[in-house]
């Protein structure tokens, strides 16, 4: 038997043994999984075609039922989470390999080396200068108004119109003044 047929073999067998989903089969699962998550109502008791299709509404859902493991993979809720575990480890296994290899560019061991101290949050948080809030950037005549409108949220719930004498009111200071 030549390695060609072996290959064969394994590949028909790994059809037979694992699902391979294909990318609608995947849209109609992170569809319908979207919407469990959105309403919990909705993943009461177990998971049957009638109820799949009342929740994901995928006419194609009956037809990939029968599929061998399709329903054991549908059920699997938990297989985004798995996959990203899967996914990070593989990931920590390549910076291990980029840090850990001599001949590595320096450039992508520094790249390497800061992505695993901010991942185990050993890197100091980057200080950005604090923006300008609305109240620094607004001119004279801006900020005045605005105390005004909201003077009452600053007192004790007396409205400004009853507060407010004539000798109380902010005098209008002409800029071109000072």
């Amino acid at each position: 038997m030549s390695l060609k047929d072996i290959n064969k073999i394994l590949a028909a067998a790994q059809t037979d043994l694992v699902f391979v989903p294909t990318p609608d089969m995947r849209r109609a699962k992170a569809a319908f999984w979207s919407k469990v998550a959105d309403a919990p109502s909705l993943s009461g008791g177990p998971l049957t075609l009638a109820a799949a299709q009342q929740i994901g509404a995928d006419k194609r859902l009956a037809k990939w039922w029968a599929l061998p493991g399709f329903q054991d993979w549908f059920q699997n809720g938990e297989e985004f989470k798995e996959r990203m575990e899967y996914l990070a480890d593989l990931a920590l296994d390549a910076l291990e390999q980029v840090l850990s290899d001599p001949d590595a560019n320096p450039s992508a061991k520094v790249a390497s080396a800061k992505l695993v101290l901010e991942a185990a949050s050993k890197m100091p948080k980057p200080v950005a200068d604090a923006p300008a809030t609305k109240l620094e950037t607004m001119s004279r005549s801006e900020l005045e108004e605005y105390v005004k409108r909201n003077l009452r949220y600053l007192s004790d719930g007396t409205p400004a119109s009853e507060r407010l004498t004539k000798e109380d009111t902010p005098v209008k200071v002409d800029e071109s003044l000072e």
